[in-house]
C-alpha cells in the first residue's frame, strides 16, 4: 500500500467533458469570488459568496433555499457580514458556522432556517488573519490563521487549544481539515506541503508527525503540490486537498494511498472542497462557479447554470399514410432538461403548408428527459394530399433557455386494398386458387391463410391456394405494399372448402373371358399378364370400379408393334367390354378408370396369343428359315426348331455378389415406349426395400432391347415410364453391352420416376473406362449397371435444411438422387461425371408458384451446395424444374430471392440479381454489389465454374501461384480441369490480376463449347470484326471469341466501341454469365415466370 511518507508517481485521471448547453445562470447562482463550500446531511449545499458578503445554500435540484446576509452589503451586526471567508455544518445540531475576515474577527452561528443564535469570537491573536475553519462532528471547530496559527475550540466558544504555530510552521496555514480519530490536516501555500498533526486522545495533544509533498519543491505528480489551498476530510475519512498550482484537487484514501484526481478544463481557480453524503465532490473556483465530480473522479457540471432544453433522440423525418389520422409525435419531440423548477413551452414556429399540427397543453415542469408537453403533438395531412411537407417546434424553459427541431414529412400514397376473385363467400374446392389483385401500380400483394395479420414479410403474388377439410371456411386476409407506399387496409375474404370430387379411380374386380390373369387381381397392382391359345382371336374384360356413381372406364387394345387395334371404348358401371381383337404374340389391354375429380389409373395386361402352328411335311423336319419374312421385330419371330437362338432370350442377371436382388416378390412388367411407342415385356419389375423407401426395380431384357434398338435406328429413346406407380423411387438394371449397344446408337435412357426424371444419353457412360477400372475385360455382359433415381435419405435432407438456415434459401422441393453404378465381381464404382450436360427433372410440389423457385442446387456430403442451371417448364397443369449438370448427385429445388441496393436502377440490375439469387455472385456486404469494380482473373474463374454448376476441385492446382488454402483454389482448379482456363505458360495463372474484355471472352467462349454452344463458327479475322470502330485492336488470339460472342448476342458492342482492353467489370461479367446461360438453354428468362 502507498504511505503519505512514499507516494508514488501516478498517472493523473484525466476526464471528457461532455458538452451541455448553457443559457443564464439561475437565480441566485450569481457568485462573485466564492470560496468555503460545505454540505449538511440533506444534501443542501453551502456557499461563502465572499465577494457579495453573503452565504448561500442551495437545494440538491439546485434551487436557492435561503441567504444568510444582505447581499452586497458588508456589516457587522448579525443580519449581516463581511467578507465571509468559510463556512461548515455541525452534523449533530444542523447548526451553520460561518467565519469572517479580520474585520468582523468572529464566527457567526445560525440555525439551520437561518437564524441567527450566537458570536463566537476568534483566538487570542493581536491581530486575528483567519484563512479556514472546519468541524470534527464532535463538539470542535479548528481555525487555520495566517499568522502561523492553528488552533482549535469548542463549538460554544470556550476550551481554546493551539495545535501549531512557528516554529514548526514556517508557512502560513491555508487549508485545515479534520478526520474521525482527530488528526488535522493543515496546507501551507508557499512550501507546497501538507502538515498531518496526529491526535492524542488520551492527551489531549496533537504532534506533526508526517508532511505530505516536498518541502519548498512544487510538482506535478502525485508526490507533490503546486501552491496549496483548502482541505476536507470525507465521512470515509479520504483526505481531499486542492492543489491550486496544478488546477486540481488530489485525493488521497484513509491509509495514505492515492486514490485518484479530480481536474477538468473549466476548473481555473480552485479554492476549496467539500463532499456529499453520496460521495460526490463539490470544488469552489473563486472565478464565480462551484463544480460538481461524481464519486469516481468524473466531472459532472458546473452547478447553477440554466441547461437549456434539447430535443431527445436525433429523429427529425415523419411518414405517414395519405388521408391518415392525427399522428401523435410526443415522443419524436420530447425534450431533455435538467433543470428543476421550471416550465417548458412548446409553440409551432412554423405550420406545414400541407397539414396541421395541434398542440393540447402545451407545457411541461422541467427536471428530466423524456419531457413532453401534457395534452401531445399531433400532424395530420391534409385531405387527399401526399407529398412532402414540413414545420418546426420550438420549446423554450423561460429562462432563455430554447430550441427548436424542423421536422421533414412524407406523405405516402396509400397502396389500394386487394381484391379477389372469386368474390368472398364463394364454396370453393379444396386447392383451389385465389387470384388477388390491386387498383395500386407497382404494388405486391401479401397474403395469410392462417388467419394471421399479413405484413409485407408474409407471402407475396397474385395468387394463393387455399384448403381445409370439406365445410371448413378459410380466410384469406391480403394487403398490397410497395416502395414508396403505405400499406393497404388489410382485406379479408372468406371461402367455404365445397365437398371434394371423388378421386377414386380403382377397380375392385378385372376379369377376362379367356386365359388367366397373373398375378391374381388386386386393386392396388396395375400391371398383369395371361395367356391365351392361337385359337383365341379375341376376348373380352369385365372391369368393375369401386366407385360405381362417378367413375369411368375405357378399354384399348394395341397390337405387339404398339399400333391401336381396338377401341377405346368407354363406359360407366360394371359391363363388359366390346369384343378386343388379339393378334399372334403380343398384345397390351389397357383399363383406363378416370374418377369424378379427373384422377385416373391405368391397368394394363399383357396377353400373349400363341401362334398358329405351322403345318410341317410328313418326310422330314423342315429347315428354320434364315431370318424372318414378314414380322419386323426378330426377337418375336417364330421359329419351327428348337435350335438355340443367337443370342440369349433371358436377361442375364448379375450374380448375388454384384447387385443384391430384389427382395419382395417380383411385379409385371412395365410398357417401356421407344420412340413414344408401348413395348411390352422389355423390362421386369419387382421391388424391393431401402432405407424404409419403396423402390420399383426395372431389369431390362437385353436380347429384347437390342432388337428393339436396331429397330428403331439412332437416336432413339427408351422411357421407363413409372412416374405415376406407387413406388417412392426407381433403379433400371441393363448390362454393360446393352448400354456400349445403346451408346453407339445415340440411344437416351429416359428413367421417369415419381420424384423425378433422368434423360440419360447412354454415350455419357463410357463403358471402355468402367470396364477398365473393374478388371472385367472384355466381358461387358457381365457388368451390371444400376441407373436410379430415388428419394434421397433424411441425412441428406437435413444438410439442405441446414444449409438454408446458414446461406437463407428455403428448400422448396424434397432432395432426389440421382445416381449410375456399375458392379462387377463383387466390386461397384460410381459413373458421378459426364462430359456434356444430362438433363433431369424434379416436379414442382402440388400448388407450388414457380416464381418461388430460384434453382436447384447440388447438396454435397459435407453439407455445402451449389447452383447447378435450371428452368421451369410447363407440362399440363404441373410444373417441372428441368436442372442441367455434369454430374451425379442429390438434388433439390431452393426459393432464394437477392438484390443489392447498388444496383437498382444500374443497366445489369436483373442479371445482378438474378445470378446473386441462383447463388453464382455474391456481393461485397449484404446490400453492395459494386457492379463498376473490376474482376480478377480468379473471381472471374469463380463465376464461370459456379455459373456452370461446376463444383470446386479438390484436387492440386496445375498452377504454382494458387495457394491451396485460399478462396479461389478450388474454383480455379476446377477451370483448368473442365479446360476453361489457362495459365501464361509458365505454370502460373495471375489470380489477382484483373481481366481484359478479350481475356474473358477467350475464357467465355471455352465455357460456350462445355454448355452446348457453337464457339467456333468460321474462322474470325480483322474484318469480321471492322463494324465495330475498335475491333482491330482485338488481340489475335481473341478474335474468334469476340465473334462467337458477338454471333451468339453475348455482348454487342457500344458507342465507345468492343473496348477489348479494358478491364472487364463486375456487372458486365454477371450479364455475360446469365447471357451464356440462356443462350445455351440452360436457365430461363430471370422473371420469365
Amino acid at each position: 500500500m502507498k504511505k503519505w511518507g512514499s507516494l508514488l508517481v501516478a498517472i493523473t485521471m484525466l476526464f471528457t467533458i461532455v458538452p451541455t448547453a448553457f443559457g443564464a445562470v439561475r437565480t441566485g447562482w450569481d457568485l462573485k469570488s466564492p470560496r468555503g463550500i460545505a454540505t449538511d446531511s440533506s444534501g443542501r449545499i453551502y456557499v461563502t459568496d465572499t465577494g457579495n458578503h453573503r452565504v448561500q445554500v442551495y437545494n440538491r435540484d439546485e434551487s436557492l433555499a435561503m441567504t444568510i446576509g444582505e447581499s452586497g452589503v458588508p456589516g457587522s451586526d448579525n443580519a449581516h457580514l463581511n467578507t465571509p471567508l468559510a463556512v461548515a455544518v455541525d452534523p449533530s445540531t444542523e447548526e451553520i458556522y460561518v467565519l469572517e475576515n479580520y474585520v468582523n474577527r468572529r464566527i457567526q452561528v445560525f440555525s439551520s432556517q437561518g437564524s441567527w443564535l450566537r458570536s463566537l469570537p476568534l483566538g487570542p491573536s493581536p491581530n486575528p488573519a483567519p484563512e479556514a475553519m472546519a468541524l470534527d462532528g464532535k463538539g470542535h471547530l479548528f481555525v487555520s490563521d495566517q499568522n502561523y496559527l492553528v488552533y482549535r475550540m469548542n463549538t460554544d466558544g470556550t476550551g481554546y487549544k493551539q495545535i501549531a504555530n512557528s516554529p514548526p510552521m514556517t508557512d502560513r496555514p491555508m487549508g485545515i481539515a479534520a478526520d474521525s480519530k482527530g488528526n488535522v490536516y493543515i496546507t501551507q501555500y508557499f512550501t507546497h506541503t501538507v502538515l498531518v498533526y496526529s491526535y492524542n486522545s488520551a492527551q489531549d495533544t496533537y504532534a506533526l508527525t508526517k508532511t505530505l509533498g516536498e518541502k519548498n519543491v512544487p510538482g506535478t505528480d502525485n508526490a507533490h503540490f503546486n501552491k496549496l489551498w483548502g482541505a476536507h476530510v470525507d465521512r470515509s475519512d479520504r483526505l481531499h486537498v486542492v492543489d491550486g498550482g496544478n488546477k486540481r484537487v488530489q485525493v488521497y484514501n484513509s491509509d495514505g494511498s492515492y486514490r485518484m484526481t479530480l481536474t477538468d478544463p473549466t476548473l481555473t481557480n480552485p479554492y476549496q472542497v467539500t463532499t456529499d453524503r453520496d460521495g460526490n465532490v463539490y470544488v469552489s473556483d473563486n472565478y464565480r462557479s462551484i463544480l460538481m465530480f461524481d464519486a469516481q473522479g468524473r466531472f459532472v457540471k458546473t452547478l447553477g447554470q440554466n441547461v437549456v432544453p434539447t430535443f431527445d433522440g436525433s429523429q427529425t423525418t415523419l411518414t405517414v399514410a395519405q388521408d391518415s389520422l392525427a399522428t401523435d409525435l410526443t415522443t419524436q419531440l420530447s425534450v431533455t432538461d435538467s433543470d428543476s423548477g421550471q416550465t417548458l413551452s412548446w409553440t409551432v414556429t412554423s405550420a406545414p403548408a400541407h397539414g396541421t399540427v395541434s398542440l393540447g397543453l402545451a407545457t411541461a415542469a422541467s427536471g428530466g428527459s423524456g419531457l413532453a408537453p401534457a395534452g401531445g403533438i399531433r400532424y395530420q395531412p391534409s385531405a387527399g394530399y401526399y407529398g412532402a411537407d414540413r414545420f418546426t417546434v420550438a420549446v423554450s424553459d423561460g429562462a432563455g433557455g430554447t430550441a427548436s427541431r424542423t421536422i421533414q414529412v412524407t406523405v405516402k400514397r396509400q397502396a389500394a386494398a386487394p381484391t379477389a376473385d372469386p368474390a368472398s363467400g364463394s364454396v370453393l374446392p379444396d386447392g383451389s386458387v385465389i387470384a388477388l389483385s390491386t387498383a395500386t401500380a407497382g404494388a405486391a400483394i401479401h397474403a395469410t391463410t392462417d388467419g394471421t395479420m399479413p405484413t409485407t414479410a408474409s407471402a407475396s403474388g397474385t395468387t394463393v391456394a387455399i384448403s381445409g377439410a370439406p365445410g371448413e371456411t378459410v380466410t384469406v386476409r391480403a394487403i398490397a405494399a410497395g416502395p414508396g407506399l403505405v400499406d393497404s387496409a388489410v382485406a379479408d375474404f372468406s371461402y367455404t372448402i365445397a365437398m371434394p370430387m371423388s378421386s377414386n379411380a380403382d377397380l375392385q374386380a378385372l376379369s377376362l373371358s379367356a386365359g388367366a390373369m397373373n398375378p391374381t387381381f388386386a386393386s392396388g397392382t396395375l400391371h398383369y399378364t395371361a395367356d391365351v391359345s392361337s385359337d383365341v382371336s379375341s376376348l373380352t374384360v369385365s372391369p368393375s370400379v369401386a366407385d360405381a356413381v362417378y367413375a369411368t372406364v375405357a378399354v384399348s387394345v394395341y397390337d405387339g408393334a404398339g399400333r391401336l387395334a381396338g377401341g377405346p371404348h368407354v363406359w360407366s358401371g360394371a359391363a363388359s367390354s366390346p369384343a378386343l381383337p388379339l393378334a399372334e404374340g403380343d398384345n397390351l389391354i389397357e383399363v383406363t378408370v378416370t374418377a369424378q375429380d379427373g384422377s385416373k389409373a391405368v391397368y394394363t395386361v399383357s396377353v400373349r396369343r400363341a401362334a398358329v402352328p405351322t403345318p410341317t411335311p410328313s418326310d422330314k423336319p423342315a429347315e428354320p428359315s434364315a431370318e424372318p419374312t414378314e414380322t419386323p421385330k426378330p426377337s418375336e419371330t417364330p421359329t419351327p426348331t428348337e435350335e438355340p437362338s443367337p443370342k440369349p432370350t433371358e436377361t442375364p442377371r448379375p450374380t448375388p455378389s454384384e447387385t443384391p436382388a430384389p427382395t419382395s416378390t417380383p411385379t409385371s412388367g412395365l410398357s417401356m415406349t421407344v420412340n413414344g411407342q408401348p413395348k411390352e415385356r422389355l423390362v421386369q419389375t419387382a421391388t424391393e426395400q431401402a432405407n424404409g423407401q419403396t423402390i420399383l426395380v426395372a431389369s431390362v431384357d437385353s436380347a429384347k432391347l437390342l432388337a428393339q434398338l436396331a429397330a428403331a435406328g439412332d437416336g432413339a429413346v427408351m422411357v421407363i415410364p413409372a412416374a405415376g406407380e406407387p413406388v417412392d423411387g426407381v433403379s433400371v438394371l441393363l448390362t454393360g453391352d446393352v448400354a456400349q449397344a445403346m451408346g453407339a446408337r445415340r440411344a437416351v435412357l429416359d428413367v421417369q420416376a415419381p420424384g423425378g426424371s433422368y434423360a440419360l444419353p447412354a454415350a455419357q457412360i463410357d463403358i471402355a473406362r468402367l470396364a477398365a477400372e473393374l478388371g472385367a475385360g472384355e466381358r461387358l455382359s457381365e457388368i451390371a449397371l444400376r441407373i436410379q433415381v430415388v428419394p434421397s435419405d433424411a441425412a441428406t435432407a437435413e444438410l439442405a435444411r441446414q444449409a438454408g438456415l446458414r446461406q437463407g434459401f428455403r428448400v422448396a422441393a424434397a432432395p432426389v438422387e440421382f445416381a449410375v453404378t456399375a458392379t462387377y465381381g463383387g466390386k461397384t464404382i460410381s459413373v458421378d461425371r459426364f462430359s456434356s450436360y444430362v438433363k433431369r427433372g424434379i416436379p414442382l410440389p402440388q400448388g407450388a408458384d414457380p416464381a418461388k423457385i430460384t434453382t436447384a442446387v447440388v447438396i454435397g456430403k459435407d453439407g455445402t451446395v451449389r447452383h447447378v442451371p435450371t428452368f421451369i417448364e410447363k407440362r399440363g397443369d404441373s410444373h417441372v424444374a428441368i436442372v442441367n449438370s455434369l454430374t451425379n448427385s442429390d438434388y433439390t429445388l431452393i426459393y432464394h430471392p437477392a438484390s443489392f441496393g447498388d444496383v437498382a436502377g444500374h443497366w445489369s440490375e436483373r442479371a445482378v440479381n438474378d445470378l446473386a439469387s441462383r447463388m453464382v455472385v455474391s456481393g461485397a456486404d449484404a446490400d453492395h454489389y459494386r457492379p463498376d469494380a473490376a474482376v480478377t482473373r480468379a473471381e472471374f474463374a469463380a463465376i464461370l465454374v459456379r455459373a456452370l454448376g461446376l463444383g470446386p476441385s479438390s484436387a492440386a492446382s496445375p498452377f504454382a501461384d494458387i495457394d491451396p488454402a485460399a478462396w479461389h483454389a478450388g474454383s480455379v482448379t476446377a477451370a483448368a480441369a473442365y479446360g476453361l482456363v489457362q495459365g501464361d505458360g509458365q505454370g502460373s495463372f495471375g489470380p489477382s490480376r484483373s481481366v481484359t474484355r478479350e481475356e474473358a471472352l477467350t475464357m467465355l467462349a471455352r465455357a460456350m463449347t462445355l454448355a452446348g454452344l457453337d464457339a467456333a463458327g468460321s474462322p474470325a479475322g480483322p474484318d469480321s470484326l471492322a463494324a465495330h470502330r475498335d475491333g482491330g485492336q482485338v488481340s489475335a488470339w481473341a478474335q474468334d471469341a469476340f465473334a462467337a460472342a458477338l454471333r451468339h448476342g453475348l455482348v454487342q458492342g457500344s458507342d465507345k466501341g468492343l473496348e477489348p482492353k479494358r478491364p472487364i467489370t463486375r456487372a458486365e461479367t454477371a450479364a455475360l454469365a446469365q447471357r451464356l446461360l440462356v443462350a445455351a438453354g440452360l436457365i430461363d428468362q430471370a422473371g420469365s415466370r
